[in-house]
């Protein structure tokens, strides 16, 4: 038995991590599974039928799924069943049908023509494509088209037109739940209100599952931030955090702080996606009072930077930004870079290693931009290291010249134009800015003028 799932960019991440591995898990072939991806983002309709042309000529059963979708327990082998049906299998009905149909084999007028799931014969998908093809342009077509009408209701129109008589069988209960009020039609972190679940569907507590399942993986592949800075410095990190949110679609922001205060900064509450944490009596529990790190001249919040493995345990990475920084163009991707096998990524310091007290480490970087490998750090017990090595000896830059020690070869260089500063390798208009060591940057043009605007300016939250 073949398998066709229809599957756009933003949802491949659920394709490949949640529907393929649970029909593997039922012992269906990798072999048998096609994934039909949308590259060319040419939308739903126009894309299924350049699947449906592709299709070989011939009677062979193929069952089409949906990219929002839940198997059920039992799939393999209720799909199999019906691998010489001669017609098309309905496995899912909507919960805004107005009538009631049959169920079980039934007839055209009763069809569910749902497409989530479906099984139908490659000749009888290349015929709809054909059929597609050359009635597209036409009056009717063009205003089912403009009034949003999908696959599914053209490829009813079509079987109604040219195969009045074809055998219909509606699955009850139903194969599949349809989920894309889980998953989101934009991103794996957004969400969109309860849309068309399966009517026919009756295993809640598989749902549940999956949905506990997602919030997991959604906590760990969040596109996370995190600020620290005593209140001093509120000012700089509002600025910096409105310029992350206007070049990023970061999903939650934390940041670190020593009293309520920084609402005195801004002219609106601060969105939900952004979180803060009073951190005055936290930071106790990690480092002692006569820590030789405490009397630096920078502050313990510099040092609860090397905590957010420990206060984070839900993500598995996080980007960790100075409040000196500007981000002037997007930087989504950065968030995607592979550091599996690095502790944290960040931007080469090269003039540290040439002597003095750097010279017997291979690598030095600047953790102003700084993406953690938050589950590596856990498993491999680096951060109770830094934490230890913090309470036991002075360093000139706290964490960052500490995180540099410990995690030596486990380092990725980061390009540098993610952190533009005089520190690290010289780039022509750089991804952010960073003013390390530039006195009275806060009063900088651009920093003023991210203090000037709102959040509410940024998004449509």
């Amino acid at each position: 038995m073949k398998y066709i799932i229809h599957a756009c960019n933003k949802r491949l991440w659920y394709v490949n991590n949640f529907i393929i591995p649970s029909m593997v898990k039922q012992k269906i072939k990798k072999s048998d599974i096609l994934v039909w991806l949308d590259k060319e983002c040419a939308g739903v309709l126009e894309s299924c039928m350049q699947c449906f042309d592709s299709l070989p000529d011939n009677d062979e059963n193929v069952w089409h799924l949906q990219d929002d979708i839940l198997i059920c327990r039992d799939f393999k082998k209720q799909t199999e069943s019906f691998k010489n049906y001669d017609g098309i299998v309905c496995g899912l009905s909507v919960l805004d049908m107005e009538d009631e149909y049959e169920t079980g084999e039934t007839d055209v007028q009763n069809f569910w023509y749902s497409f989530p799931c479906i099984m139908i014969p490659n000749k009888i998908a290349k015929e709809c494509a054909r059929w597609f093809e050359e009635n597209q342009f036409k009056k009717q077509f063009v205003n089912w088209i403009i009034s949003n009408k999908g696959d599914d209701y053209i490829f009813k129109c079509f079987i109604e037109a040219e195969h009045p008589d074809i055998k219909i069988y509606n699955v009850c209960p139903n194969i599949v739940n349809h989920i894309d009020d889980l998953i989101g039609g934009t991103t794996h972190t957004n969400k969109r209100p309860n849309l068309l679940r399966s009517k026919y569907w009756y295993d809640d507590e598989l749902t549940e599952e999956l949905e506990k399942e997602l919030e997991v993986y959604m906590n760990k592949n969040k596109k996370v931030a995190l600020y620290t800075g005593t209140r001093n410095l509120y000012p700089g990190m509002i600025a910096s955090v409105m310029s992350l949110v206007k070049h990023s679609s970061v999903d939650k922001v934390y940041l670190l702080i020593e009293d309520d205060s920084i609402q005195d900064y801004i002219d609106e509450p601060l969105p939900d996606y952004i979180e803060c944490m009073n951190v005055s009596e936290e930071y106790k529990k990690y480092f002692k009072e006569d820590s030789p790190n405490m009397t630096s001249r920078f502050t313990y919040m510099a040092l609860m930077r090397a905590t957010v493995a420990k206060l984070f345990k839900q993500y598995d990475k996080m980007l960790v930004l100075d409040c000196d920084i500007i981000v002037n163009e997007n930087i989504d991707e950065l968030w995607n870079i592979d550091i599996t096998d690095y502790y944290f990524a960040a931007a080469a310091e090269p003039d540290c290693c040439k002597g003095g007290k750097y010279e017997k480490m291979d690598f030095y970087t600047n953790i102003g931009v700084c993406l953690y490998n938050l589950k590596k750090l856990r498993e491999d017990k680096i951060v109770d290291e830094v934490i230890k090595r913090l309470n036991e000896r002075k360093y000139d830059f706290m964490e960052q010249d500490c995180f540099n020690e410990v995690c030596q070869g486990y380092i990725y260089d980061l390009p540098s134009t993610y952190n533009g500063c005089n520190y690290t390798i010289p780039c022509k208009n750089p991804k952010i800015t960073h003013f390390a060591a530039v006195k009275d940057w806060q009063s900088k043009p651009i920093v003023e003028k991210y203090m000037n605007m709102n959040f509410k300016d940024m998004r449509n939250d």
